[in-house]
């Protein structure tokens, strides 16, 4: 991270350039100026840009641009061959300096305004510049980025199937409860009573569910991959792990934390600082010195924002005694959360870090944060056992173990891994015909069938369960 100082004299500044740069798609325009004598503007081309850094005195110029998505590549460039001497400020901030028409050359006259202002009255001046990220910290901000734009089209696709399946037939009780892979099985198994119908005149329709559950596995595949790379950077980066001890603190918030951060929050002056970098700090509005405050407000980091809400509804998942939907406790905790954070940031590089995150209630933080892991797992496993239970109670009957051996043994008698159950039915003889409607067996043997048929799933729902988590 790099944050320029601005302890500056004015006899030195007064031999500085001031060069305001407003980046464009192909025209890069650039406004320099001098104290005391004139100012150009030129529009570059990027190779005539990166000549133009080149050529021209590195101690002599001071850079500044508009924060976007190519500004931290460019201030990157320029701190290494100009010694740190690049500023990127806040869209909003280059704005309110902007004069004249809104084009590229007034862009860059009113960041040059600003980068100005920033040095030559630092005192009276609010201004304060971004952070500048370096290669492997963008790479890092585009995973956190990228898990959060999955999850809404993990959540989108997958509404929009259950929502399809529901209209088609309402009996099955489908719900937008379902899991993303309740989902597929769910629609896997419509496609197959459409294809046992009339798989020609439904072959548009099944393709369709099909290309759509093979889109819901690519993401969740794509979900998978990202949570392995939050993994191995936890695993790199020791520190986040104090992050956790606080209530509410799971895995991807210390995680994106850190990654937002470079853990540096030297920047923050105090943890209310830092609780207004997140947003969660109250919208001031009115005038004439009757000031009201409102909601919670709309600015601060959208990633960070995000995460330390959901780890604000954990906290009340595990309190029952609050009110879940109110949103003034979820701002209270994730109020909490955030002063949290950066009193542990703080004091990262502290040797007494491991007394200061002892204060904290780590056991209760992990009950908090692994509430949903252990709900799900319990689900499942109950679930597994009933199975079993029903299965073994259906095997000792002569009926279930006969139909077992003339429907299934014969219907996948090429697939061994099946179940290893079905050796049991090898020796028996009774026939008896289960698959009757009307027959007193109906529901033990429609039990058996669905075991015997997601059986080999068992260990694979074991492993992705926690990668289903949101």
């Amino acid at each position: 991270m790099n944050i320029n100082s601005t302890q500056t004299s004015n006899s030195i500044l007064s031999e500085k350039y001031f060069c305001g740069i407003d980046l464009a798609s192909k025209v890069i325009q650039v406004s320099v100026t001098k104290p005391g004598e004139g100012s150009f503007d030129k529009a570059l081309s990027k190779d005539e840009f990166s000549r133009f850094i080149k050529e021209n005195n590195p101690e002599d110029y001071i850079y500044g641009m508009e924060a976007c998505g190519d500004s931290n590549y460019w201030a990157e460039l320029i701190n290494t061959l100009c010694n740190d001497n690049a500023f990127i400020f806040p869209a909003k901030k280059c704005r309110s300096y902007n004069h004249g028409c809104k084009d590229d050359r007034g862009d860059a006259r009113g960041v040059r305004d600003l980068l100005l202002t920033y040095f030559l009255s630092p005192g009276a001046s609010t201004i304060h510049p971004c952070v500048i990220r370096d290669r492997q910290n963008r790479a890092d901000m585009a995973l956190l980025k990228s898990y959060g734009d999955n999850q809404s089209d993990i959540t989108r696709n997958v509404r929009r199937l259950i929502a399809f399946l529901k209209e088609q037939d309402a009996t099955l009780c489908y719900s937008y409860s379902m899991s993303p892979e309740e989902t597929i099985r769910k629609a896997n198994e419509y496609t197959a009573k459409l294809q046992f119908e009339d798989a020609d005149a439904n072959f548009s329709l099944i393709t369709d569910i099909q290309d759509q559950c093979a889109i819901i596995a690519m993401l969740l595949k794509r979900r998978s991959n990202i949570l392995m790379g939050f993994l191995k950077y936890f695993e790199g980066h020791s520190e986040c792990q104090y992050f956790m001890a606080i209530p509410g603190v799971g895995l991807l918030l210390a995680v994106g934390t850190h990654i937002i951060t470079q853990g540096d929050f030297t920047r923050f002056k105090n943890a209310r600082s830092f609780a207004a970098y997140t947003g969660f700090t109250p919208a001031h509005s009115g005038t004439g010195g009757k000031n009201k405050i409102t909601h919670m407000s709309d600015n601060g980091n959208p990633v960070l924002k995000t995460l330390i809400y959901e780890g604000a509804n954990a906290c009340i998942s595990h309190n029952g005694k609050q009110n879940k939907k109110d949103k003034r406790v979820k701002i209270s905790y994730g109020r909490h959360i955030a002063i949290d954070l950066w009193k542990i940031g703080i004091n990262l590089k502290n040797p007494d870090i491991k007394e200061i995150v002892s204060h904290y209630d780590a056991e209760l933080a992990s009950k908090i944060t692994e509430k949903n892991t252990s709900t799900k797992l319990c689900k499942f496993k109950s679930k597994c056992n009933k199975a079993n239970k029903t299965f073994e109670r259906l095997s000792s009957t002569p009926a279930v173990t006969s139909w077992c051996q003339n429907n299934l043994l014969e219907q996948h008698k090429q697939d061994s891994t099946i179940s290893p159950y079905l050796a049991e039915f090898k020796n028996k003889n009774q026939l008896v015909d289960l698959s009757d409607p009307e027959g007193p067996f109906r529901r033990q043997s429609a039990t058996l069938v669905a075991y015997l048929v997601s059986h080999n799933e068992v260990h694979e729902l074991e492993i992705n369960d926690l990668e289903r988590l949101d």
